[in-house]
């Protein structure tokens, strides 16, 4: 079976990860931890089964290790990103639109 999912999938230039939750967070973690990686793209083989996998059996993994938020302070992601939040006045096009209509 690895070999092939890196039979598949290995010429698109991702790294590969096979094994189990635990195999798989070990992995995440080290990369995280030693600077290698800021951040995951999750690209699972099937989405159908692996993607599931990967939120119910890796995600609570990497959580527990404060790898993932568990909390955010924030409403809204632009609160969470530390940027600004949407202002009380309509934006532009909100007020093209009334604009045209008066």
């Amino acid at each position: 079976m690895r070999e092939l999912v890196h039979r598949s999938a290995g010429g698109s230039g991702h790294r590969l990860l096979v094994g189990s939750a635990e195999q798989i967070a070990d992995d995440l973690e080290l990369w995280f931890r030693a600077g290698a990686a800021d951040g995951f793209t999750v690209m699972p083989a099937d989405t159908s089964v692996d993607l599931e996998n990967f939120a119910r059996l890796v995600v609570p993994l990497l959580k527990q290790r404060s790898l993932l938020h568990t909390e955010y302070p924030g409403l809204a992601l632009c609160e969470n990103l530390g940027l600004a939040g949407p202002s009380a006045t309509p934006d532009r096009h909100e007020q093209k639109r009334i604009g045209a209509v008066a």
